[in-house]
C-alpha cells in the first residue's frame, strides 16, 4: 500500500464522514422545523407525524 493510496483512503473517509454529519444535521433540522418530536428513518415525512 503506497502513500498515495493511504492519502486517498483517508480523504475518502473524511469526505464520507463529513457528508454523513451534514446529512444528519440537515435531517435533524428539517425534522425539528416540521415539528416532528422524534425523527426516524422509517417515517414517511411530516404528514405521518402525530400533531395538529
Amino acid at each position: 500500500m503506497s502513500m498515495h493510496d493511504l492519502l486517498f483512503l483517508l480523504l475518502t473517509l473524511a469526505v464520507l464522514g463529513m457528508a454523513a454529519v451534514l446529512a444528519g444535521v440537515i435531517g435533524f433540522g428539517a425534522a425539528r422545523w416540521a415539528g416532528c418530536p422524534s425523527p426516524t428513518l422509517s417515517s414517511a415525512g411530516p404528514s405521518s407525524a402525530p400533531g395538529p
